[in-house]
């Protein structure tokens, strides 16, 4: 069968240059059906390849510019090429523009993978969380906690920046984060020398829309959830002459139903048998507003402002018995225990960008930022104890108020080198964690309270970083590299101020990097990436506040935490057809001298949890992601993952050492029917999660949505959700096994959820003002 082939460099009309990412599509004359598509590259050039024979019409068409349309007729030519393809600007309203083909979701650069939400039509109606689950490289295990390439080690930014939004709690934080707001989730892999050294596996950037606007424009969603509550959510652009701003907002609400929890631990030291049975329930509210202003002073100088704020509160019941026997089943101690906690988490950052352009070459910029960010924690936790059998515990009130403040100063520069570029960059961060605690013992048979001085104290940790770096991107044809290398000094001073006690810390790190890709066409990319990582504790992991709301397992940080290094190797494949996007990352990492979480058991048979640089770990891993649009209509997305880690430690002078497979799969298809009318529908399987000590047990989940468009330009949408209809709820099942003893804990997670939401659009969008290119970037914290 004969073969068509079309090439050909798209130009503007007006400047003379080459255009990217124009989408080029051969389609049937007077009909909606696509035989190829091609976007274009920097050189504005294409090439496709249809069946041969037609006749065709060859579509060309660019956001901002006029549309063009050849009738390519049934020729015996093989191969037809257009040298000088021109499109004219042309004042768009994005709300005029009807979108007839399916654009690739999943594009890689050197050192990251991009994943366009607009691209999947069965993203309607999930929240940011839901979104991971069907990126390659991100997983969701069985404890409901984020995997990158099966490391729980990264860090996650809001476009380019770290955020108070995620320093308490990710994953409710992104629960909160409608996915309607959210242009593009970068995974990046490999950063670059001005990007911050922390985290094993990488970086996550969720970057929300900042529309380029004139006039302004606007959406404004709301929606109730069951099991949950209402959701409410906002967006909003406006620009005036060079002056530009961009705001978001959301607020979610989640009350949480009554859930079961056991816990049954065999004390091999002591010969015991610890049995817990309880349950608890809990609400969860967040709320988080950002802004962006952008004034264009000229051509060449530019000033960013942003601020963000986010409050979240948190409060839960639980209700627990408790049992001890020996191994004959005697009962040794029993009793009730009885625990509210209630917690608040009010943050903040502000920051600017200062941008100067140069006037012999637009892509030579100078850049001065300055950011700081702060966020707080009070946490209040009373615990009772009831029915008492041989049980000497004694309730008590215990709070904790922690601060967290990081302020940062950076300058970089870019030289672009004809197609080459050269960064160079100084940054200065001064950190400072703060907490402050105490655990107040009840008085038996009163109402009165003692404090106990061996939970209480208060500790301060600061930490100054001086770091430079440099970088250069060469490229010659289709081929990339990226190299470059970033210098740290960091001092870390600790204060036990209730105690007296000091400690201080001083390192020095030389951080390679190196990415090198590869493009075959327009459509088709390989590449190889090396560098290495540090891990920095955050508060969480250092904070020495005892955290005993369970009398028998009692949870603390570890202040002696020293940062540790990781090296870190990933292979990238990704193409695209038109149709199908495929995509195939294959990953190596190994650290030593690893901060692990682990257990140990005492002689007053206390299971106490906490984290030390007590061994060494290492993963390797594959993710496989298939998309494709059939007829026009259907749409669907196949992603995989499977990872094999390794823990090697060394814990109370023993040496242990665990490894095993873990993997992933989801498949999700999206189908329209008309224009206003489309469903989508998704299923995923994650298997048992490993960690150091314990393996939890895999899951299944499934979910299916119906979306409905209507009023003039399709402003207004219905979308009705239903998460898991048919698994109301899954026991989550981790078994820990180690020399001192053997533990089965099982917890209750709410599956099943129902959402009804209603979006609508408002103004008109056209032209456009530009943002910063370069800004602060920390993404250096362990847990942050």
């Amino acid at each position: 069968m004969p073969v068509l082939r079309i090439s050909g460099i798209v130009w503007d009309s007006a400047g003379k240059v080459p255009m990217n990412n124009v989408s080029v599509l051969l389609g049937s004359i007077g009909t909606d059906s696509m035989v190829a598509l091609a976007l274009t590259d920097k050189q504005g050039a294409f090439v496709l390849s249809g069946p041969g024979g037609g006749p065709y019409e060859l579509r060309i068409s660019c956001l901002g510019y006029g549309s063009k349309v050849l009738r390519i007729p049934m020729t015996a030519n093989s191969h037809i090429r257009f040298d000088s393809l021109q499109l004219s600007a042309r004042p768009v309203s994005l709300h005029e523009v009807t979108v007839t083909t399916q654009k690739n979701p999943v594009q890689y650069e050197a050192d990251r993978l991009i994943y366009t939400v607009a691209n999947d039509p069965t993203n309607a109606n999930l929240n940011t969380f839901e979104l991971f689950r069907k990126i390659p490289m991100l997983t969701i295990n069985g404890d409901d906690g984020i995997e990158l390439n099966g490391s729980s080690s990264f860090l996650v930014l809001l476009n380019n920046r770290p955020s108070s939004l995620f320093v308490s709690n990710v994953e409710e934080a992104l629960r909160s984060l409608p996915a309607n707001s959210v242009k593009s989730i970068e995974v990046i892999t490999s950063p670059p020398a001005r990007y911050e050294s922390e985290g094993i596996g990488g970086i996550i950037n969720i970057v929300t829309y900042r529309r380029n606007v004139t006039g302004y424009s606007g959406s404004a969603r709301a929606g109730y959830s069951a099991p949950g509550g209402p959701v409410t959510s906002g967006s909003v652009q406006a620009k005036a002459g060079g002056l530009g701003f961009a705001g978001i907002w959301s607020l979610a609400n989640s009350r949480r139903p009554t859930t079961t929890n056991s816990l049954d631990r065999l004390d091999k030291l002591f010969g015991t048998i610890l049995q817990q049975a309880g349950q608890n329930k809990g609400n969860y509210e967040n709320l988080n507003l950002s802004g962006e202003l952008s004034w264009q002073v000229d051509d060449r100088n530019l000033l960013n402002i942003h601020y963000n704020s986010t409050r979240s509160t948190s409060e839960s019941l639980s209700d627990t018995r408790v049992n001890i026997r020996d191994m004959s089943g005697k009962a040794l101690q029993s009793y009730r225990s009885l625990n509210t906690f209630n917690s608040v988490s009010p943050g903040h950052d502000w920051g600017f960008d200062y941008q100067l352009g140069f006037k012999k070459n637009s892509q030579q910029l100078l850049t001065f930022s300055f950011r700081e960010l702060e966020n707080e924690n009070s946490s209040h936790s009373q615990n009772r104890i009831a029915e008492r059998l041989n049980a000497y515990l004694r309730g008590g009130v215990s709070e904790n108020s922690s601060r967290f403040t990081e302020r940062t100063a950076q300058i970089d520069y870019v030289q672009p080198i004809k197609n080459h570029s050269l960064e160079i960059g100084l940054k200065t961060i001064l950190r400072s964690n703060n907490s402050s605690y105490f655990f107040d013992h009840e008085l038996a048979g009163t109402s009165l309270f003692t404090r106990d001085s061996s939970l209480t104290n208060q500790y301060d940790n600061r930490q100054t970083i001086h770091a430079g770096y440099v970088s250069v991107s060469l490229k010659w044809g289709p081929w990339l590299l990226r190299t470059g290398t970033r210098v740290e000094q960091t001092r870390v001073a600790a204060n036990f101020r209730t105690t007296g006690t000091l400690a201080n810390q001083y390192y020095f790190n030389v951080v390679p990097n190196a990415a090198f890709s590869r493009k075959f066409g327009t459509s088709t990319n390989l590449s190889l990436s090396y560098n290495q990582r540090l891990q920095r504790p955050s508060l969480f992991f250092i904070n020495p506040f005892v955290n005993n709301q369970n009398p028998y397992n009692i949870f603390y940080g570890n202040p002696s935490l020293n940062p540790t290094v990781s090296h870190v190797v990933n292979l990238n494949f990704n193409t695209f057809t038109g149709k199908t996007n495929f995509s195939l990352n294959l990953n190596h990492n190994f650290t030593n001298n690893a901060i692990l979480q682990f257990t140990t058991i005492g002689a007053d048979t206390v299971a106490r949890t906490t984290f030390g640089n007590v061994g060494s770990e290492s993963g390797s891993g594959l993710s496989l992601g298939i998309s494709s649009t059939f007829l026009g209509k259907l749409f669907i997305n196949l992603n995989n993952s499977i990872n094999y880690r390794r823990f090697r430690s060394r814990t109370d002078q023993r040496q242990t050492s665990s490894d095993g497979l873990t993997y992933s799969s989801l498949f999700s298809a999206g189908y329209t029917f008309t224009k206003s009318l489309r469903a989508n529908a998704a299923a995923s399987y994650t298997s048992a999660s490993l960690s150091f000590q314990a393996r939890s047990i895999g899951f299944f989940s499934h979910n299916l949505s119906l979306n409905y468009s209507f009023l003039k330009d399709k402003k207004g949408d219905f979308t009705f959700s239903a998460v898991s209809p048919f698994i109301p709820s899954r026991q989550n099942r981790t078994v820990t096994e180690v020399s001192q003893f053997s533990m089965v804990s099982t917890n209750a997670i709410i599956m099943h959820r129902y959402m009804l939401t209603f979006t609508y659009r408002f103004g008109k969008l056209q032209g456009g003002f530009k943002r910063k290119k370069r800004g602060i970037l920390n993404d250096d914290l362990m847990g942050q």
